[in-house]
């Protein structure tokens, strides 16, 4: 749901919509770049949570995003997590919750 290989625009927009559905948030909190502006690279600190509707916390995560790009466009990220172990938890709630909200 929320981890794989993403690619091509249709991909990463369907992925951006599943991140806002599950009532992820995040946060930018640090940024550096370096390289020309024909090949810059590009580290971030992007923190996120998700809290359940009574305000506590479902999930939260560290990631660092690695980002390559040829003149303003991005040609290839990874993303490096803290604990990866925390999105299968949060993916496995997610479905959990979406298996008792599909009418039947």
């Amino acid at each position: 749901m929320l981890g794989g290989d993403i690619r091509g625009r249709p991909a990463i927009e369907k992925f951006l919509q599943s991140f806002v559905d599950a009532g992820l948030h995040g946060e930018i909190t640090e940024v550096y770049f370096g390289g020309a502006p024909w090949r810059m690279t590009l580290l971030a600190r992007f923190d996120d949570r998700a809290n359940a509707s009574d305000g506590s916390p479902l999930y939260r995560n560290r990631t660092v995003l690695l980002v390559r790009t040829r003149w303003g466009k991005i040609v290839e990220q990874e993303d490096f997590y803290e604990d990866t172990s925390r999105i299968d938890a949060f993916d496995a709630r997610l479905r959990e919750r979406e298996k008792h909200s599909t009418p039947r």
